[in-house]
């Protein structure tokens, strides 16, 4: 009787809710991901409103405020681009009516583009798919993603590998594929040009940061060759040199064969040094 009973209590466990090993994507947002897709970058508003971090330095409003969106309504933020064209996915409360609200940006007109309610400028569309989930980024970008709705999976399989590879502690994410599209499109001069001779070494790379009183950052990159990845991890010490971190601030980079890691645990005290330049 005592070896039914724990057959029974193992088989009731095992029924159990299982936790995701993974972040996951909200299936509203997954679905409007293009599938010529090479970086995805996410993150979980709800989880990350919670932390200290957040709660000290606030929120980067910028990232939704040209829009005319609140980002504190948001739930879930997903960035996507194929290296031409970059767009925001949005998930949240936006209305306090259940309604898609009207959104006030300056000099924008409104027209109507596959069935949904565009908000225009020269510069920057936005389009409520419904009340809680929007799309934002230059028209071109949207249009795009209206014009792949109903058609998408999901992310491509590259980048979803990358995906499942992230623990689901981790608030802000991203995994890039085949970047060499996306230094393409990063400015010829300047600092953002260093970041398109480094994205040049790469052809594939995933970074979780999980947030607390402090950030946790642990990143991957994968080289062409092992010349490119110590390449890489030089250039990277370099950037974090003029960021003005270093090792004692918890910052460790090292390359293995074609492989670049990134693990760094950065301390409360340092985050407030870095807000405040």
């Amino acid at each position: 009787m005592r070896f039914w009973m724990v057959c029974l209590l193992v088989a009731v466990c095992g029924c159990g809710p299982r936790r995701p090993t993974s972040v996951r994507i909200d299936p509203a947002l997954a679905t409007l991901v293009p599938s010529d897709t090479v970086l995805l970058a996410g993150v979980r508003m709800e989880a990350l409103r919670a932390t200290p971090v957040y709660k000290k330095l606030g929120s980067p409003a910028a990232l939704l405020g040209e829009a005319g969106l609140d980002l504190d309504k948001a739930w879930e933020i997903l960035a996507v681009s194929n290296g031409r064209r970059t767009a925001i996915l949005a998930r949240g409360k936006f209305s306090d009516t259940g309604l898609e609200p009207r959104l006030d940006i300056p000099g924008a007109t409104r027209t109507t583009y596959k069935g949904y309610t565009l908000t225009t400028t020269e510069s920057l569309a936005v389009a409520f798919m419904n009340p809680s989930t929007v799309v934002a980024g230059r028209p071109e970008a949207v249009r795009a993603i209206l014009d792949d709705r109903g058609r998408s999976t999901g992310p491509p399989p590259g980048l979803e590998k990358q995906i499942e590879l992230i623990g689901p502690e981790n608030q802000i994410w991203a995994v890039g594929v085949g970047t060499a599209e996306l230094a393409q499109a990063t400015p010829r001069a300047g600092n953002l040009a260093n970041l398109g001779t480094a994205l040049r070494l790469v052809e594939s790379f995933r970074i979780a940061a999980e947030v607390g009183a402090g950030v946790r950052i642990a990143a991957t990159a994968l080289c062409r060759n092992q010349d490119d990845a110590q390449s890489l991890a030089g250039a990277l010490r370099f950037f974090t040199m003029l960021a003005g971190l270093k090792t004692s601030d918890g910052i460790h980079i090292e390359s293995s064969g074609a492989q670049v890691r990134i693990d760094a645990s950065i301390p409360p005290e340092t985050l407030d040094k870095l807000a405040q330049r």
